[in-house]
């Protein structure tokens, strides 16, 4: 079953949306609220889509003998007193979430937060967020999952810190409680994780195993792995922000900087429009550029009228305007009509035969590929002594296989975007003995080149 994108106030996010960019500013606003609205603008500017704080309070997320045990710190710079001290400094009141609510939606960025009780589930709800953010340590806090999922609001889980095992448990607390909107984010609780514990591929696992829309939860420094996990189909990615890496307080240190934010936002997006689709297209930028770029037959040295070609008198050159290289078994053993220099670009008119000169007229008016027109060639070939004046009835066999070769196109494109592969193998029909006498049908323009299929023709 496809997985459905999920609609977080009105913006969809999942796949086939655009990555849906989380700035995560946390309690990086030190408790200054003037200072969290500079980072809401900010963020906005760099391009992300919402941002987003905690809503813990001194009572919600830590016990009384947890504050005891964390009175001093060696490192000032991160911790300017107890724990207790630093919590109650940087939590948020009631009244500052409505004030940042209110603010966000002035400059048009979605606000969100982390929930670490059921009572900060409801206060989100009331201020109707788009989505409720459940950190990794709630993975196996099945009250507040049940309190989040009965909500109705879109949720966000994080699954740092958790086995498959955990993770499906929570997904199942939550589904039994009424949540239908969930998005997992891949996410490693180390600040900052070693590359190769990062895992990105994970991602695929949680999409496999949840059917769920699946994003990224970055811990890294810099920009390269939140990027990354968009290549590998994260919908969401959710960066720690800040204004300046050397700010005061917990997590500065390891947050993206207004620089790194908008490169994470930009090519995120790019990165997504590059994935584009798994159907192999050929844009019309690029057959534009077949005639500069690709090779025609030249001669390769001065031969005089009357010459019947061989392979050693050709070369491929650019520019791709004349007889494409993937014709010259068509070229050899032909017979030039007048003298050519070397590093001439050889056209069908340059051939002895007035037969073949009308005939080759005839295929480009019906706009038939080359290789259709074999018919014509194969009876030149195999029966060198026909005049051929009867070069209307080659022309109708043309236009009559000029449109099988459409219909065969289409049935075997559709074959390949249905079943999702990229390359089919034809079987050859015959042997060696009919080389010269097999049409090309153009079946398989994915693969390469066309397909011979080699056979009588009539």
């Amino acid at each position: 079953m496809a997985v459905k994108p999920v609609s977080l106030g009105g913006r969809m996010v999942g796949p086939g949306c655009p990555p849906y960019i989380i700035a995560e500013i946390g309690a990086n606003h030190n408790g200054d609220i003037a200072l969290a609205k500079r980072m809401i603008d900010e963020a906005k500017r760099c391009g992300a889509d919402a941002v987003k704080f905690q809503s813990w309070s001194s009572s919600s997320l830590i016990c009384k003998g947890e504050f005891e045990r964390n009175t001093t710190y060696a490192d000032k710079k991160r911790h300017f007193g107890s724990l207790k001290e630093m919590v109650d400094a940087y939590q948020l009141t009631p009244d500052q979430h409505v004030e940042l609510n209110d603010y966000c939606r002035g400059i048009g960025v979605h606000f969100m937060s982390s929930a670490f009780s059921p009572a900060e589930v409801t206060l989100l709800k009331d201020l109707n967020v788009p989505a409720i953010k459940l950190a990794s340590m709630d993975v196996t806090n099945p009250v507040l999952l049940a309190a989040a999922a009965e909500s109705g609001v879109p949720l966000i889980l994080s699954t740092g810190l958790s086995d498959l095992a955990e993770v499906a448990a929570a997904v199942a607390i939550l589904r039994a409680h009424g949540c239908q909107d969930l998005v997992l984010l891949h996410c490693i609780s180390i600040y900052p994780p070693a590359y190769e514990d990062i895992h990105l591929n994970n991602m695929k696992t949680l999409e496999n195993a949840f059917n769920v829309p699946v994003g990224f939860s970055d811990h890294s420094i810099g920009s390269a792995i939140p990027i990354a996990s968009v290549a590998l189909g994260a919908c969401m990615v959710e960066k720690h922000f800040t204004l300046e890496k050397d700010m005061e307080g917990w997590d500065h240190w390891i947050s993206a900087n207004p620089e790194e934010l908008e490169v994470i936002c930009r090519e995120s997006r790019n990165v997504f429009h590059a994935l584009g689709s798994t159907e192999r297209i050929v844009t019309e930028a690029e057959l534009k550029k077949r005639k500069s770029f690709r090779r025609c037959i030249v001669l390769s040295k001065d031969l005089p009228a009357g010459h019947t070609l061989q392979l050693e008198d050709l070369d491929f050159k650019r520019p791709g305007t004349g007889i494409a290289p993937t014709e010259y078994p068509y070229v050899v053993g032909r017979t030039l009509a007048r003298d050519l220099e070397a590093d001439h670009e050889l056209a069908w008119s340059d051939f002895t035969g007035w037969w073949f000169r009308r005939l080759v007229a005839a295929y480009r008016i019906c706009g038939v590929t080359w290789p259709v027109f074999s018919a014509g060639l194969w009876r030149e070939t195999v029966h060198p002594q026909s005049d051929c004046r009867d070069h209307w009835a080659d022309i109708r066999i043309v236009a009559v296989w000029q449109a099988i070769r459409m219909l065969l196109q289409r049935f075997w494109n559709r074959l390949i975007v249905q079943n999702q592969r990229s390359r089919v193998t034809l079987p050859a029909f015959g042997g060696s003995a009919f080389d010269r006498r097999f049409v090309y049908c153009g079946l398989a323009p994915f693969a390469g080149g066309h397909v011979p299929l080699r056979g009588w023709f009539c």
